[in-house]
């Protein structure tokens, strides 16, 4: 007799789906980095997919990388994150044509066509999941204590943030 897992379905009753794959997530070991590779390990895995964290290192194999950059302007930075030796492994023959068309317009006309035609590519060749704005720094009253030395993201530790009640006079 077959255990209760390995009896067939039912006529008219769906089948159990298989067990999705076992995802590798590349990643920094910077506090950020780790930091939101966890939120994101805990997300998938509440969507079913088992999670493989692991450090990035040159020629790993990976399913997800998380990566920190900045896009501060499309023309000079879309051909260091989409052209040859990028973060992408490499740009399809399609990507490179874009990107040499980009590098010889001539206005700001060909400059705004050109870029999006590189979106376009970007869409339909790539999955880019751009998170959240992280910020490099932050500001916070000296009354505030329990910040911590270090956080790696603003809320951090936002349960022991403690404000001491300042008078004018005290300041």
């Amino acid at each position: 007799e077959l255990a209760a897992k390995e009896q067939p379905a039912a006529e008219g009753e769906p089948k159990a789906a298989p067990p999705l794959p076992t995802l590798v997530l590349a990643h920094d070991t910077t506090p950020v980095a780790v930091t939101a590779c966890e939120a994101i390990e805990r997300h998938l895995e509440r969507a079913g997919f088992a999670i493989d964290r692991q450090p990035w290192r040159e020629g790993m194999k990976f399913d997800l990388r998380y990566v920190e950059l900045a896009m501060w302007e499309p023309v000079v930075d879309a051909p260091r994150v989409f052209g040859d030796r990028s973060l992408t492994g490499g740009p399809s023959p399609y990507m490179t044509l874009a990107l040499g068309r980009l590098a010889k317009a001539r206005d700001s006309q060909q400059v705004r066509s050109r870029l999006q035609e590189i979106h376009r590519l970007v869409h339909d060749e790539l999955t880019v999941l751009p998170l959240w704005q992280l910020t490099d720094h932050f500001a916070y009253h000296r009354s505030v204590g329990g910040v911590g030395d270090r956080p790696a993201a603003l809320y951090q530790n936002v349960d022991a943030w403690r404000t001491e009640l300042r008078l004018e006079a005290d300041e």
